[in-house]
């Protein structure tokens, strides 16, 4: 039985964060997110 894996997954967001949260999962990682505002121009308020 493969042990359990720990990592920090360090993402702006939209489809990469799901792309490597499933990747993470499939290869047996507890994970968490930190995600950074840019302060993009095209972000919503």
């Amino acid at each position: 039985m493969k042990s359990l894996r720990k990592t920090i997954i360090l993402l702006s967001s939209g489809l990469d964060l799901i792309t490597v949260s499933y990747y993470a999962l499939s290869k047996r990682y507890i994970y968490k997110h930190l995600i950074f505002d840019h302060n993009q121009k095209h972000k919503k308020n």
